[in-house]
């Protein structure tokens, strides 16, 4: 069987001295493994590349052969401090770590294409982004002994990442105290 999908890349290994196995979180079937064998032209994929790809599959295999890749997008990491990479890193870390695969989950899928989109992605956002993912897979608690940051947390509970994004620059304390979520 032939199907197209949309997918971000959350952890790679090399299988042998050009092969590939992904992991990658996809749009419509949740996270799976991938194999490709690479040409020596072809440029290696990334964790964090949201890609278009074809992907071939046998009922029996837990990892499809991959073919026809386009790289969609990826996360930008010039003039992005170590505290935003890290961040960043973390929150493919809690999708690779916490969804188990074949899970179908658009909403985590959506928010890292917004994520990868944004141009003024700073801290604040991706803090909100990974508890907004918490929050999605059912591990982010709303309550706080801090009422704002309650406020906060239940704001993200309600709310889609647009509107998350939007949000005023917290306070440098407000931000410190949320760290420790999660």
């Amino acid at each position: 069987m032939l199907f197209k999908t949309k997918a971000i890349i959350l952890h790679l290994e090399k299988n042998s001295k050009n092969e590939f196995v992904y992991s990658v979180f996809s749009q419509e079937y949740g996270k799976i493994l991938l194999q490709k064998k690479w040409g020596k032209k072809e440029k290696i994929l990334d964790i964090a590349y949201i890609i278009n790809a074809e992907i071939k599959t046998k009922q029996w295999f837990n990892i499809h052969k991959v073919g026809n890749i386009k790289i969609k997008s990826e996360f930008l990491y010039e003039n992005k401090s170590f505290e935003e990479i890290n961040e960043y890193l973390t929150i493919i870390s809690i999708i690779l770590k916490n969804c188990p695969f074949g899970l179908k989950i658009e909403e985590i899928f959506f928010i890292m294409e917004k994520v990868n989109e944004e141009k003024n992605i700073n801290f604040q956002k991706l803090l909100i982004t990974k508890l907004k993912i918490y929050n999605i897979l059912w591990t982010l608690k709303t309550h706080h002994s801090n009422k704002i940051i309650e406020k906060i947390l239940k704001f993200i509970d309600k709310n889609k990442i647009e509107t998350l994004f939007k949000l005023e620059s917290l306070d440098d304390n407000i931000l410190n105290e949320m760290k420790k979520i999660g």
